[in-house]
């Protein structure tokens, strides 16, 4: 799992996009992600769990 650390995020407000890369390299785009769910990651003890639990089940994304 320790290749799954959240290396960066970045957040596009008008396009409601979410983009998070891992530190392996692998990154991710989310589509329609409002404000208040990008700021709840961000904030997130745990980051992995918050995307496998709260993203990745709520808003559809695909590998960059």
């Amino acid at each position: 799992m320790s290749d799954f650390k959240v290396k960066d995020a970045q957040y596009d407000p008008a396009r409601e996009a979410l983009q998070i890369e891992f530190e392996n390299g692998t990154k991710y785009q989310y589509h329609d992600v409002p404000a208040m769910s990008y700021y709840g990651f961000i904030n997130a003890d745990y980051q992995i769990g918050y995307i496998t639990d709260f993203l990745n089940k709520n808003y559809e994304f695909y590998q960059l």
